[in-house]
């Protein structure tokens, strides 16, 4: 089975964020040009005290080509209408961000082959070679 990272220390990973708040694009009418209600999350990864150094080497390694030249990983969420919702949600996209990069895929247990499956390739490749024996030219000058 595969083990599955779980952001521990939710909490002290809280106080390590910065929320800032922004106007939405896109549809929405009068509501989008007078409210600012996207969220603009920015979390450094490099001063985080939240993650081991184990942990960090990944995450660097992991999500280099989304970080900053300061090492801030920057997320976005303007979906919702209210503030409060796109603040959530800016969130959980971060802490799926961070699980999805501390992820470690098992290593692949190597199983033998059955017998029938072998027998079929054996078979195949005779056939194969049937084949390639009824090509050939067979002049006996």
């Amino acid at each position: 089975m595969a083990q599955k990272f779980v952001v521990s220390g939710k909490e002290r990973l809280h106080h390590e964020l910065q929320f800032s708040n922004h106007l939405a694009s896109g549809p929405g009418g009068q509501n989008v040009q007078k409210t600012a209600t996207a969220v603009l999350l920015k979390f450094n990864l490099v001063e985080s005290q939240s993650f081991t150094a184990r942990e960090k080497d990944r995450l660097l390694l992991k999500l280099g080509s989304r970080l900053t030249n300061e090492g801030e990983l920057i997320v976005k969420a303007q979906t919702q209408r209210s503030l409060l919702a796109n603040k959530d949600e800016v969130v959980v996209k971060l802490i799926e961000i961070l699980e999805q990069a501390l992820y470690i895929q098992p290593p692949r247990k190597a199983t033998k082959p059955t017998r029938s499956s072998q027998r079929r390739r054996v078979d195949d490749k005779k056939k194969k070679g049937q084949n390639k024996k009824l090509r050939q030219n067979k002049n006996y000058d």
